[in-house]
């Protein structure tokens, strides 16, 4: 009786694999000032695809404004007005071995409008004049002036296949400096923001091609063996 054997050899080879890069980006739409409830929402790293080296996060603001001056004066007034947001971001889902990154207390985005002049006659309260509609945007690096984190606690906190929520707050205010009359001004402002992390990480090895062609060979192999063995 010939018995017929066959061995198959099969061999994993890993790749050296090369660190790369992978972005999110979450964006809060253009919403009225000022803010209370809002979230900067990063998503975090999935450690599937690789080992988390470094993280990277910034925010790009913008806004919208219309601004308005009455004077409610017999005199004339003339001067300029511009309209100012601050956004804060609290940063103590993120707190490990670092202090809070940032709080309420502590603007990250510090930005303004375009300045608009006006000059108004006296003629009382009815004198009012819209000045100026303006829409601008600012980057602003949300920690270590755009440097990488490689605090491990951070990378901990921001690695799963979730999101962290950071709360949100604005604080806008219109900038004046007038001159006669009695001047005020009034603001309609809408912000926007969108967080960008960046993930650093060394991907997951994976078995090169010849690798897989090697287990299909294998695998055929047994299969003869399984058919001739099943003949009589």
């Amino acid at each position: 009786m010939k018995k017929v054997f066959a061995v198959a050899a099969i061999a994993a080879v890993g790749v050296v694999a090369q660190a790369d890069t992978i972005s999110y980006t979450n964006t809060i739409s253009a919403t009225l000032t000022d803010w209370v409830g809002q979230y900067n929402v990063l998503t975090q790293f999935n450690p599937a695809l690789g080992t988390l080296n470094s993280v990277q996060l910034s925010l790009v603001a913008g806004l919208s404004t219309t601004l308005g001056v009455i004077n409610g004066a017999a005199t004339s007034s003339h001067g300029t007005a511009s309209t100012e947001v601050q956004l804060s971001v609290d940063g103590t889902p993120l707190s490990t071995s670092e202090s809070v990154l940032y709080n309420v207390a502590n603007p990250v985005v510090d930005y303004f409008s375009r300045t608009f002049s006006y000059n108004l006659v006296a003629g009382g309260s009815t004198n009012s004049s819209t000045i100026g509609t303006d829409t601008t945007s600012r980057t602003s690096f949300y920690y270590a002036n755009g440097s990488s984190i490689t605090d491990s606690g951070i990378l901990g906190a921001l690695t799963g296949t979730g999101t962290v929520q950071l709360p949100v707050t604005s604080v806008t205010q219109t900038v004046l400096k007038n001159t006669g009359g009695n001047t005020t001004a009034s603001q309609v402002t809408y912000a926007d923001l969108q967080s960008i992390v960046t993930y650093d990480f060394n991907p997951a090895p994976a078995p090169e091609p010849s690798t897989f062609a090697m287990i299909g060979t294998g695998l055929a192999g047994l299969g003869m063996v399984f058919r001739r063995r099943s003949v009589k």
